[in-house]
């Protein structure tokens, strides 16, 4: 039997409300992983046991190198998929793809590059769209019918940004999630964040999640620091990650 241990490092909303998409800028960084290991930065979105979600991913035995690459997944239940390896996510947009990679990455004490993220329920068709941009130019990269799922069809009760790793042969060091960088309060020169994260409420108004609770599960090398508003831009923001060179 495969042993699979898995870390997420998250802030997210509390309660259950009812949510219709989300966007958010995330910083670009490019952990270091071995074997099998990964490392990702997402939005997600969920009700019950469905879930999608959007970002990007740091997978050399899926993707064949150690760059990230623009990623989805979905489940329901038991059961999903990543990118368009089975049916589900539907590919839209010739001129981005699932796959892509960052020009540039973000540097500790450097330039910051970012990509922003935007899952979204469209009124016309009902599909949940996925979207990323770069610079100024939304690509609307693909979706998710509404056909593949029986709670998600209707509304997400909960939206997650942050980091996850996978380590699915307990291989050490641990996975490095973000720029690895020990987070011990709001540093975006040096951590991983994400940041302008806004949820979009039943009315289809983009606003800021008002109620939300910050979760690691490995807090001795993974954390979160939730900064609040920063105003202007930046808007709400948190710095999370971490690794097992760095940890506390």
């Amino acid at each position: 039997m495969v042993l699979t241990k898995v870390f997420i490092v998250i802030f997210r909303t509390t309660g259950y409300g009812k949510f219709y998409g989300s966007q958010a800028r995330a910083s670009l960084h490019k952990p270091k992983v071995q074997g099998r290991q990964w490392s990702s930065a997402r939005i997600k979105l969920s009700r019950g046991d469905e879930s999608i979600e959007g970002g990007w991913m740091v997978n050399p035995a899926l993707f064949g190198n150690d760059e990230a690459h623009l990623y989805v997944r979905y489940s329901v239940g038991t059961s999903g998929c990543i990118n368009t390896k089975c049916p589900g996510f539907i590919q839209a947009s010739n001129g981005i793809r699932l796959g892509s990679r960052p020009q540039s990455y973000s540097q500790i004490g450097g330039r910051q590059f970012v990509w922003r993220f935007s899952i979204f329920k469209h009124k016309s068709d009902g599909n949940w769209w996925f979207s990323m941009s770069w610079e100024t130019q939304w690509h609307h990269v693909g979706f998710w019918p509404s056909s593949l799922f029986t709670s998600l069809n209707d509304f997400a009760d909960q939206v997650q940004w942050g980091g996850e790793i996978s380590d699915p042969n307990l291989v050490e060091p641990a996975p490095v999630m973000g720029s690895g960088a020990r987070v011990d309060e709001y540093n975006p020169q040096v951590n991983a964040y994400f940041e302008h994260i806004i949820v979009v409420d039943e009315d289809r108004n983009f606003i800021q999640p008002k109620d939300t609770v910050k979760f690691y599960d490995c807090p001795n090398i993974y954390r979160v620091d939730d900064a609040g508003d920063r105003g202007g831009d930046i808007g709400r923001v948190f710095c999370y990650g971490g690794s097992y060179q760095e940890r506390h």
